[in-house]
Order: C-alpha cells, then sequence, then structure tokens
C-alpha cells in the first residue's frame, strides 16, 4: 500500500513487472471510489509494506500526520514493514509553507 501515492501510476507499473501489487490511496489525487477500494484490498493487516513517501512533510497539522502514521500501522500485516520517507527541506528541521503549501 503507498499512503500519499499521488496521481501517477509509475512505481505501481514498475513493481507491477516485478509481480508485486502496489495499491495507492490518496485523498488528494485519486477518487473517493478508487480510494474506498484500495482501503477494501489494503487495509486492515492486508499489506505486506506500506510506503509513506515525502507525504508527513506537506501536511502542517500533527493530529492529521498522526492519522497517517495510524492508517499505515492498521494496513500492514504483523511481520510487515512501514516505510516513511520525508524531504529535509533546508536541513533546519523546522517546517515553513512554501508556494506549493506545507
Amino acid at each position: 500500500m503507498d499512503i500519499g501515492g499521488g496521481r501517477f501510476d509509475n512505481a505501481t507499473d514498475f513493481l507491477k513487472g516485478k509481480k508485486v501489487t502496489n495499491y495507492i490511496y490518496d485523498p488528494f489525487n485519486r477518487s473517493a471510489e478508487h480510494n474506498a477500494n484500495v482501503v477494501t484490498k489494503a487495509a486492515n493487516s492486508q499489506s505486506d509494506t506500506v510506503t509513506v513517501n515525502n507525504v508527513l512533510n506537506v501536511i502542517k497539522e500533527e493530529g492529521n500526520q498522526l492519522r497517517i502514521i495510524k492508517q499505515a500501522a492498521n494496513a500492514v500485516k504483523q511481520r510487515g514493514k512501514v516505510y516513511i520517507s520525508v524531504y529535509e527541506g533546508n536541513k533546519t528541521g523546522l517546517g515553513k509553507e512554501t508556494t506549493k503549501g506545507w
């Protein structure tokens, strides 16, 4: 499962060639129907891995960041892995609004 995976399927298409199924959940770039389908297939401990790539750093509210981490924890199987990455920006560790948002 890829939480916040965007609107493009590049990684999903690449993984399909490796016989890996990847479901992208993104409420800002995918339809409600698409996201509901992903939840049915990937949530509740159905995912071997969950990726949250450059998502937490674009969300200002800590509560919403925690909600995404909880979604990842819900989706991953007991012995699965969650991979989280964040863009460092100017490396000060302080968030700030950019021309594209947080």
